[in-house]
């Protein structure tokens, strides 16, 4: 009797089980992603977990799920949107992310994903569906990758815009297996598709800088590709050995002038028995330089001779500060963004110390990196809402001195241009009151004086913003006197 109890337990047990794949038929679902233009790259068991819905089709009920939850569930990184429902069989169908209330995602097994759209034209119901694709329409130059050169800002290109771009079939090869059966040699190599864009398709160049979100670069001749890998767009050589994830920017045919010379210029002259005063400028461009030269704003700075210079990628404070002081890329220096402060290689300040000499950092009211030199700090003694005459006051103390490397770092500029624009009235102002700082700072200084700054900055609504792979950005002036 208790064994034709457990025979009969079994049996329920795989009734029960086999009932659950035929009602789910979850264990077969072919997978299906949700990419593009999205925080978060979504596959088959993300959407799984979402509430489904019951919509009737036919006369029968299919369970379902809303095109809306999982929209919003993969958190689309504009609100203006559309959505690209891409099948298998290569049939294609483009709907407004503002009109997918009756919009449902169900599976069946002869069509596998299909999407049936209640209010949308019969076109627009895809079957086999492998992808579902966001795609921005704000144009802007705050996510995907910007392409620039020296002057102007081209093109931008988001994960959702390169995927509907014309690309190239590529078979990558992938290894090679043999088996050997009475002294026959059967062979086989797998290869992978691989749908790539000539960069070359989108602009002609003959040199290029590729930077990426990690702080990662690297120059490139007129070749090379650009891929899709979900919500990012990774840089691949022309023998498609080499990538770089994730890119943000392609600087056609860039300067070779960067803010990174500050330390071997600085090195070279210190090293030479000259004194040099090192003056970083926040927030101070190449196109505000331009614009206050122009406009009469900096009649002592457009008397020297200067250059266009590159920052690095991220253009903040920290990331482009860590470059001046260390010569190197934020990937090498460690620094890549706001929120890193601790350094992985010697600044400038322990290559003078080495070498005998001493050097100053002067700052404002708080230490911005991880240096082995402590900063003197400043506070806002006469309440005027700047402390860079603070600064100021302090360095022409130190100049007195006879110090062999001094750097000052105003903040002014940088924090006008946040409240008003790169370009407004009160930031040409601020960068005139620099001007004189300079003006006096160089006229009083007994050596080499190198002027430059950590990125630049552009006019959003709320006021100035930087941090993006742009001209206003990324170009920063580098004189030496």
């Amino acid at each position: 009797m208790r064994n034709k109890i457990i025979i009969y337990f079994f049996i329920l047990l795989i009734g029960v089980f086999l009932g659950k794949l035929a009602f789910n038929d979850k264990i077969y679902l072919e997978d299906i992603k949700i990419i593009g233009d999205v925080r978060e790259v979504l596959s088959t068991k993300d959407i799984l977990n979402l509430k489904e819905y019951k919509i009737k089709l036919d006369s029968t009920k299919k369970k379902a799920y809303k095109i809306n939850d999982i929209i919003k569930l993969s958190e689309p990184v504009k609100k203006d949107f559309n959505i690209l429902l891409v099948g298998s069989d290569g049939i294609c169908g483009e709907i407004s992310g503002d009109k997918l209330n009756e919009s449902f995602l169900y599976y069946s097994k002869e069509n596998k994903w299909e999407v049936i759209n209640f209010n949308h034209p019969i076109n627009g119901n895809i079957k086999k569906i492998k992808n579902i694709v966001i795609i921005s329409q704000t144009k802007d130059y705050s996510y995907g990758v910007n392409i620039i050169n020296q002057e102007k800002n081209i093109e931008n290109i988001t994960p959702g815009n390169l995927y509907k771009m014309s690309k190239k079939s590529f078979l990558h090869k992938q290894g090679e297996t043999t088996k050997e059966i009475e002294d026959i040699s059967y062979n086989v190599s797998q290869f992978r598709e691989r749908k790539l864009l000539p960069i070359k398709d989108i602009i002609e160049y003959k040199r290029a800088l590729i930077m990426n979100s990690k702080g990662n670069e690297k120059y490139i001749n007129s070749s090379g590709y650009l891929e899709l890998k979900g919500n990012t767009i990774n840089y691949v050589s022309k023998g498609l050995k080499e990538k770089i994830k994730d890119i943000r920017g392609i600087i056609i045919n860039p300067t070779s002038n960067r803010n990174m010379n500050l330390y071997y210029d600085t090195y070279h002259y210190i090293e030479n028995d000259e004194k040099v005063l090192a003056i970083f400028l926040d927030g101070f461009g190449y196109k505000q330089y331009e614009y206050a030269a122009l406009n009469g704003y900096i009649p002592f700075m457009s008397t020297l001779e200067i250059k266009k210079a590159m920052s690095v990628y991220k253009p903040v404070t920290n990331a482009g500060f860590a470059a001046m002081i260390t010569g190197k890329i934020p990937k090498e220096n460690g620094v890549l963004n706001r929120s890193y402060r601790k350094l992985k290689v010697d600044t400038i300040f322990d290559k003078v110390d080495k070498l005998g000499k001493e050097g100053i950092l002067i700052e404002g009211d708080i230490k911005i990196l991880d240096t082995s030199i402590e900063p003197k700090l400043n506070i806002d003694l006469n309440n005027n809402s700047t402390i860079d005459d603070e600064i100021y006051n302090l360095a022409m103390k130190e100049i007195k001195k006879n110090t062999d490397f001094l750097m000052l770092h105003f903040h002014g500029i940088d924090n006008i241009g946040h409240k008003t624009g790169h370009l407004s009235k009160e930031t040409m102002e601020s960068i005139k009151i620099h001007d004189e700082y300079v003006k006096n700072l160089v006229k009083n200084w007994e050596g080499k004086v190198i002027m430059t700054s950590d990125h630049g900055m552009h006019t959003v609504k709320e006021g100035g913003d930087h941090g993006q792979v742009r001209v206003e950005d990324i170009f920063v002036p580098y004189i030496i006197k």
